[in-house]
């Protein structure tokens, strides 16, 4: 489970990265630029980090819950 944790910390580090990134091109070279790298893949980047960490994050909570209802974890304690 934590590599799963790991695994997600690095997704939302590279999506942090990516932000900068895109904000970096906006700040220097404007909107037109920003676009330009939205339709060559960073968009799609983006939106697909995004997802993959959003479901690694509900398939975390789910297994917890379960471990939660089994009684193999407490309410409080990280597994």
């Amino acid at each position: 489970m934590r590599a799963l944790a790991v695994l997600e910390g690095a997704l939302i580090v590279w999506i942090i990265m990516l932000l900068g990134s895109l904000m970096g091109t906006f700040m220097s070279e404007g909107l037109i630029a920003l676009v330009f790298k939205l339709a060559e893949g960073k968009g799609i980047l983006l939106t697909v980090l995004l997802i993959a960490a959003t479901i690694a994050d509900m398939w975390r909570d789910k297994k917890r819950d379960h471990l939660i209802q089994k009684g193999k974890l407490e309410p409080n304690q990280l597994f």
